[in-house]
């Protein structure tokens, strides 16, 4: 259990991760703007979009992660549990993924059947 002013291991690894990780999805949201400006002079190609599509869900990936490490790092700091902290973190990250990833899958396979 830790004092008020001392983190856990896993509390100073997460502070230390979440910049990464944050400036890393908004570094990723801004690669397709650049790339479709300057790499393929602004044309419309099958090519850009299947890489903008690949690089805005790796970014939303890192922002679900972004999140659910500032959850784990407040819940840890509320209850100074790390492993309850980490399973509710890792609950909000699955169903966070789930919420965007699986529906829209779902929801585009629906769109093509009808």
């Amino acid at each position: 259990m830790c004092g008020h002013g001392q983190d856990g291991h896993g509390t100073t690894v997460a502070r230390a991760s979440r910049p990464w990780i944050q400036s890393r999805a908004a570094i990723l949201l801004m690669v397709p703007p650049a790339n479709h400006r300057l790499a393929r002079r602004e044309e419309h190609t099958e090519a850009f979009y299947r890489f903008a599509s690949w690089i805005i869900v790796g970014a939303v990936a890192l922002v679900g992660l972004g999140i659910a490490t500032d959850f784990f790092i407040l819940m840890e700091k509320v209850v100074h549990s790390i492993a309850f902290s980490l399973g509710v973190a890792l609950a909000l990250l699955i169903f966070s993924y789930a919420l965007w990833f699986a529906w829209a899958i779902c929801r585009g396979a629906a769109n093509h059947t009808s």
